[in-house]
This record gives structure tokens, C-alpha cells and sequence, in this order.
């Protein structure tokens, strides 16, 4: 009896901590954070299927390997050896850190805390909240979009950070950042390579 209490409590406790990065742990290699529904998955991915940089991303757990869509980077900084990378949280902040070197850093917007910890929702969003009152949001995947948005994401200006929450495509040989327009109400404007 003893024993599958035991158990219970070991499986549950792993089948929790699936879409959470902790203090103390890392993710390295070709190991993910799945979102409790498991539709989302965050990890260090190739670029492109046969890519040698791999990129800190989230995307849909079960499309196909052979096309994946990618709906966010942490920063689209390369990590070459991404066996060496290590994604950890510590003091409130993430961190992508390979062969001794920090590659980023998250700029999380309160205080630095101990019970902070990372999570893949349900939405994709990865955040770091509070891990005693998780509607303490420190940071977000939504407020850093890559050249796509998933439901729920924006863009625009954040009135809290005072910032202008952007879409931006990287693809030869053009470069594109979407974002509201501050001089106009409600309207866009598109840079192509600091054009509009």
C-alpha cells in the first residue's frame, strides 16, 4: 500500500512538472517543456529541418518533424553547440548559457525572486511568474513575438513597460518589422530593411 502511494505521488509530481522549469533545473539538448494540454512544446530547435543552430523556441508539439512551424524565439540568438546550452531560471530571470557563456537573458520586470519559475501555458505563452501566485507575470513570450501570433498574442503598445510590441521577419534578403504607428491613431506602419 505504502509503495503505490509512492508511486502515485513520483508520476504525479513529473506529470506536473512537464510545462515547468524550476530553480535549480535546466533544460539542455533535445529536452522541452510540453504545455499541460500538450500542444505546445519550447526546446532548442534547429532553424530548419537539417539546421546546425538551433534557436530557443516554442511550436506545436505534433506537427510534422519534416516542417515545423516555430511561433516564437528567444531573441533569434544561434546556439551552436546546443548540446553544451542549458536554458535555466535563476533570481527570476532565464537564461540561455552555452559552454560557460551567457547568450541571453530575459529583462523581467519586477523585483528578482527566489520562487519565480518558468512555464509553457496552455496558450503557448511562456512566462515567469510567481510560484506562489502565478498572476504574478514577471515576463512573456507574448510581449517578444517572433514573425507570427498565436491567439491570445498582440501587437501594439504596452501602456505598463512603454513599449512597442512587434512583429519582425528575418528572411533574405529582406528584413520586415510590423508595429503600431505612434504618430497616427489605431494605424500601422511596415519597415522593410528601415523603410516604410
Amino acid at each position: 500500500m505504502i509503495l503505490n502511494v509512492i508511486i502515485l505521488f513520483v508520476d504525479s509530481y513529473v506529470a506536473v512538472a512537464s510545462d515547468t522549469l524550476f530553480p535549480g533545473q535546466s533544460l539542455s539538448g533535445s529536452e522541452t517543456l510540453v504545455s499541460e494540454n500538450g500542444i505546445f512544446e519550447l526546446g532548442l530547435f534547429p532553424s530548419a529541418p537539417a539546421g546546425t543552430k538551433h534557436y530557443l523556441g516554442i511550436r506545436y508539439k505534433n506537427m510534422s518533424s519534416n516542417n515545423p512551424i516555430t511561433f516564437w524565439l528567444g531573441n533569434r540568438i544561434p546556439i551552436t553547440y546546443f548540446i553544451n546550452a542549458t536554458l535555466y531560471i535563476d533570481a527570476g530571470k532565464l537564461y540561455i548559457e552555452e559552454l560557460g557563456s551567457i547568450l541571453w537573458t530575459s529583462n523581467s520586470t519586477r523585483n528578482e525572486s527566489n520562487t519565480a519559475v518558468a512555464v509553457i501555458l496552455n496558450t503557448g505563452n511562456f512566462v515567469i511568474r510567481d510560484q506562489l501566485n502565478s498572476s504574478v507575470v514577471t515576463w512573456q513570450s507574448f510581449d517578444h513575438p517572433a514573425d507570427k501570433l498565436l491567439p491570445g498574442a498582440y501587437l501594439g503598445l504596452d501602456m505598463v513597460m512603454g513599449t512597442n510590441i512587434l512583429l519582425t521577419l528575418f528572411k533574405p534578403p529582406y528584413n520586415c518589422t510590423l508595429m503600431i504607428d505612434q504618430s497616427r491613431k489605431r494605424g500601422f506602419i511596415m519597415f522593410i530593411d528601415g523603410h516604410d
